[in-house]
């Protein structure tokens, strides 16, 4: 009897004093011990009580969002952020090889035209870049055929403008400059791209410029 009873107090404790009133009404005290109507009132009593509680007394925690930092944590509103990769096809959506028509609707560009230093080579650059910065090169046949990183974009492997010309060589060492050895505009080969490169420049020992390419690519040197 005092184990039902202690099993009734703790359901009290959960659902409030309205259940417990019920509760103590129809805990079976009374009857005789063994009997199938002992427990049944009681256990019924729990049962309603519970299910019938405010649906303000279950709390609930909001999943945490990754630590800020790196261009990899949360944004606004608590929504974990997606940070796009410079390769090996592409920027996220935005593909070597598509066509104006395709590109824009990715939302990953802005800006086209044709005012470039090359007109026949048209020009956007990727939505959110400073002017100027990430730009995105267009063929004389409208297809993209080169991406330039800015900010903190980065390679899967990890390069980005800002970082020493060391790192980055150790990174990828086939990286041969057209300067000297330290300093300069060189080419790496694309890991899982074998039509791209990496057009990657060094200045006084730190990535300048960092550009995902196609191999043949006819605007620019």
């Amino acid at each position: 009897m005092r184990a039902r009873s202690s099993i009734v107090m703790a359901a009290c404790l959960t659902v409030g004093l309205t259940a417990c009133s019920t509760l103590r009404h129809q805990s079976g005290d009374a009857a005789p011990a063994g009997s199938p109507a002992s427990a049944t009132p009681a256990a019924s009593a729990v049962s309603t009580a519970i299910s019938t509680a405010p649906a303000s007394t279950v709390a609930t925690t909001p999943q945490s969002s990754g630590a800020a930092g790196g261009g990899s944590g949360s944004s606004g509103g608590g929504q974990p952020s997606t940070t796009l990769e410079l390769g090996p096809a592409g920027y996220g959506a935005l593909k070597l090889g598509m066509t104006r028509q395709q590109a824009q609707p990715t939302g990953l560009i802005a800006g086209y035209s044709t005012n470039g230093p090359n007109p026949s080579c048209p020009q956007a650059r990727l939505s959110g870049a400073p002017t100027g910065q990430g730009v995105v090169w267009f063929s004389p046949s409208h297809t993209v055929v080169a991406i330039s990183a800015y900010g903190s974009v980065a390679t899967p492997q990890g390069v980005r403008l800002g970082m020493t010309g060391a790192n980055m060589r150790r990174i990828y060492p086939d990286w041969t400059a057209l300067g000297t050895n330290a300093n300069g505009r060189g080419y790496a080969r694309v890991p899982g791209n074998a039509a791209a490169e990496y057009r990657i420049e060094v200045t006084n020992g730190a990535v300048t410029s960092l550009t995902l390419q196609a191999s043949n690519e006819p605007c620019y040197e």
